[in-house]
């Protein structure tokens, strides 16, 4: 994979959605946006995997 390329990000992190493998395609996502951080498709599919995960407990005080 070409690091410096955006759509490869996006492509890998949409692959890895697919399979559930929602952390690793989250850090995919994080890739393309930080090199392209106007990457729409990838904003969009990085809101809806984060949405769809169940968010970890809060600890109570």
């Amino acid at each position: 994979m070409r690091p410096d390329v955006p759509a490869a990000h996006f492509n890998r992190g949409l692959a890895l959605a697919k399979l559930d493998r929602i952390d690793d395609a989250l850090g995919s996502l994080d890739n393309c946006i930080g090199l392209e951080p106007d990457h729409g498709q990838a904003l969009a599919l990085r809101s809806a995997l984060s949405k769809s995960r169940p968010q970890a407990a809060s600890p109570v005080a």
